[in-house]
């Protein structure tokens, strides 16, 4: 059992040297710390990061360690009282470092790993993913792919799979200078190549090293009035053409995993575990499709 008796935070830098926020929780286990990470791209229904500002949910939650004092927690579930006690007065990016920390708290006491806590069922380790070439908001050069970042995804143990995916990384880098006249061998603000390649030329590429691939689209980053502006080549879509041509590169470069959640139209993409084939859900509404993604999620995951 974790017993929470205080709580405070403070402003630090992230990885872009842009601030964001630094919770430290203290528990009859000692002190355990977390901090929240800032997305480059914002989506249409994405949770406010902080209430009114960072400073003000730094103050708040310094205002409201008395009231975590008599806050038991044992498992997963319970970290809803944690909501229930700051609803509405700090922001996402506050709650999501302030429920890590706790987290981190309830591995520590339970001697387990941090996502058993999240699906005690998992019978195995999530697979390590990484992010070799870069686009959409992500990069800083002129002529660039729309999507946001291409993912290597090996199915080896955590060292192996940091190796591998190491590797790879570096043989797209000769690739990329062979073949991208504008590459300068630049990486963008998470580490990434950047190259003036669209999306089906870097995927050809990564498919040449036979490994399984993801793609985090950001559609919303270039969704505007009910249509999708591509850039790299300039030609504009709408729903049901987007949704084919995701379809279509699905089919065609055999992605493992793809996040595509346009602002306005609830979708997801997803792997039949049993019959090893991709399929389209499309939803009412974001509370709909939300929750089918966290089941499916955990379903095929388990």
């Amino acid at each position: 059992m974790v017993v929470i008796r205080g709580v405070s935070a403070r402003e630090v830098f992230d990885s872009r040297k842009e601030k964001t926020i630094y919770v430290s929780v203290k528990t009859n286990n000692g002190i355990f710390f977390a901090s929240a990470p800032n997305g480059k791209s914002k989506g249409k229904h994405e949770a406010k990061s902080y209430r009114q500002s960072l400073e003000e949910d730094i103050k708040t939650l310094k205002k409201f360690s008395d009231y975590f004092s008599a806050e038991k927690i044992e498992e997963f579930d319970d970290l809803r009282r944690i909501e229930d006690i700051v609803n509405g007065h700090i922001g996402a990016n506050s709650l999501f470092a302030l429920q890590s920390a706790v987290l981190k708290a309830m591995a520590e006491e339970q001697k387990k790993e941090i996502w058993e806590l999240i699906n005690p069922n998992a019978k195995k380790f999530p697979r390590l993913v990484g992010n070799c070439i870069g686009g959409g908001k992500h990069s800083q050069t002129g002529k660039k792919p729309d999507f946001q970042e291409f993912l290597l995804i090996p199915e080896l143990n955590l060292s192996e799979s940091f190796k591998m995916n190491k590797e790879i990384k570096k043989k797209l880098g000769f690739e990329l200078k062979k073949t991208d006249d504008k590459f300068s061998g630049k990486k963008t603000d998470e580490d990434a190549w950047q190259t003036s390649l669209n999306e089906r030329e870097i995927l050809e590429k990564i498919n040449n090293f036979k490994i399984p691939v993801g793609v985090d689209v950001a559609s919303s980053s270039f969704y505007k009035r009910k249509n999708y502006h591509y850039e790299n080549p300039m030609i504009t879509r709408n729903k049901e053409e987007q949704l084919e041509y995701i379809s279509n590169l699905i089919r065609n470069f055999n992605l493992f995993y793809i996040e595509y959640v346009p602002s306005g139209d609830w979708h997801i993409f997803g792997e039949d575990k049993h019959q090893v084939s991709w399929r389209l859900a499309q939803f009412k509404d974001q509370e709909e499709a939300e929750s089918c993604l966290l089941n499916f999620y955990l379903k095929i995951r388990d």
